[in-house]
């Protein structure tokens, strides 16, 4: 449960590292659609970036996107 995280900044990134996906709320729950200036992104690997600023830790990752 992470009713107590009040701030923290989600960013989703291609391979070379241009950042295509940028939420700071975390109660907005539209999420990324897998899409970049309204065009579908290709089924492949992408990396996150989760800053949560109440602890000020950064965790990362990726993920394949599959269409």
């Amino acid at each position: 449960d992470l009713d107590y995280i009040q701030e923290m900044e989600i960013n989703i990134y291609d391979r070379w590292g241009k950042k295509l996906f940028e939420i700071e709320d975390y109660n907005d729950e539209t999420g990324w659609d897998g899409t970049y200036n309204g065009y579908d992104m290709p089924s492949t690997d992408y990396w996150y970036q989760i800053e949560v600023r109440e602890i000020d830790r950064f965790y990362t990752g990726h993920f394949t996107l599959i269409r």
